[in-house]
């Protein structure tokens, strides 16, 4: 774990570790909801649907988690491919 040295490496690494609790906290969140509500029994099939703002709104939390994630990963690719840069350019390759 080497590359974690760099301070800026080190806060993109855990940025992306809290997006992806986060991602995963939420969908488990919208699972446990969704598990509750159907194993409830309704004499109206009409009572197990969610309403449009309601559903919207619990499900964007995972989704920011996953677009975080992915902007996280893309950032330490990038950070990485900077940070050899120099190192490469002074070997000659």
């Amino acid at each position: 774990l080497s590359w974690l040295d760099s301070p800026l490496t080190r806060s993109i690494f855990m940025s992306h570790v809290l997006s992806a609790v986060l991602s995963s906290s939420g969908f488990a969140f919208c699972y446990a909801c969704d598990v509750y509500r159907l194993s409830r029994v309704y004499l109206d099939p009409c009572d197990y649907t969610l309403d449009l703002r309601l559903a919207f709104f619990v499900s964007i939390i995972p989704v920011f988690g996953i677009f975080g994630s992915i902007y996280f990963m893309v950032s330490m690719a990038v950070e990485r491919q900077v940070l050899r840069l120099p190192r490469c350019s002074d070997s000659g390759i």
